[in-house]
């Protein structure tokens, strides 16, 4: 049986909040040409999958990075994973084997744009997988 997203009950109070908030992140990236004039807006809706049967964490704030285009965000998750190592290592761990993973993912991107650039330098042309 194929897994199924878990269902949760929002009040209306909560449902106009998220739509007040997402209104707010829409005007200010609408007045603001440039990123680094924005400060702190919201950009995105996270949304908890996990229950909490307690409540504990339903008016949390939440950030979100971007490691493929936030040059701050690698350095921000590993001082995070380095810094609840003690008390959660799986965490840290597998945090540190996603930024590992990364780092080898743009590594590969960039020597293979490196080698494109060179072969093109060279006379060649090169395709896509896509035109060929």
């Amino acid at each position: 049986m194929p897994n199924r997203r878990q269902v949760y009950e929002y009040t209306r109070e909560d449902i106009e909040r998220l739509q007040q908030e997402a209104a707010e992140g829409l005007r200010n990236r609408m007045h603001n040409e440039r990123d680094s004039d924005k400060g702190l807006y919201n950009k995105y809706v996270v949304e908890r999958i996990e229950p909490d049967p307690t409540g504990k964490h339903r008016n949390c704030w939440y950030f979100v990075l971007d490691l493929e285009h936030d040059a701050y965000a690698y350095a921000a998750l590993d001082m995070y994973a380095s810094s609840c190592a003690d008390k959660y290592p799986q965490l840290a761990e597998e945090l540190k084997g996603k930024l590992k993973e990364y780092t080898i993912r743009k590594q590969v991107a960039t020597a293979t744009q490196e080698a494109i650039n060179i072969l093109q330098q060279q006379g060649y042309k090169v395709v896509s997988p896509d035109e060929t």
